[in-house]
């Protein structure tokens, strides 16, 4: 069972199918985790495969800039964002914020344009990146200024 768990996530997957290829159920992780009596070590191992796993399938995910609570837009290609956890908090319904500038969304007509002063819809860890300045001759970035909250790239 550990190989199983361990050759479904290093094959990128963050699910657990039933092997039985005629069976379509797929299996809880903290059962498979039971099951599998895994190490403390194989653990985490696998763990962090499975965010990473389910993080890069997901495109189009972003980190609330309230409570850093991952969320998905409404409809694919939306800029326009809903974070559950501060909508249910939210005296005035739901708490929608923009892709790319990361703050509130101010044009409740619009799914595409938020309505903040200076966003072009653009996404910022794009710009950041193609600001960094680099080493001469080498794509390695040196110095790239206001990455770290922004988390651009894996590191």
């Amino acid at each position: 069972m550990k190989e199983y768990c361990l050759s479904e996530v290093q094959n990128g997957n963050y699910t657990f199918p039933c092997p039985d290829r005629s069976c379509s159920r797929v299996w809880e992780y903290f059962l498979v985790r039971h099951v599998a009596c895994l190490d403390d070590e194989t653990r985490s191992d696998i763990e962090k495969h499975l965010a990473d796993n389910y993080i890069s399938q997901g495109r189009g995910f972003q980190q609330c800039p309230g409570c850093r609570t991952w969320c998905t837009p409404l409809n694919q290609g939306d800029t326009r964002l809903q974070c559950p956890a501060c909508s249910r908090g939210a005296d005035t319904g739901t708490f929608d914020f923009c892709w790319a500038c990361q703050r509130q969304w101010r044009r409740a007509s619009s799914m595409l344009e938020c309505g903040n002063p200076d966003c072009d819809g653009s996404d910022p860890r794009i710009r950041i990146l193609a600001a960094a300045e680099r080493e001469s001759g080498s794509t390695t970035l040196r110095t790239v200024r206001a990455f770290e909250p922004v988390r651009g790239a894996a590191c």
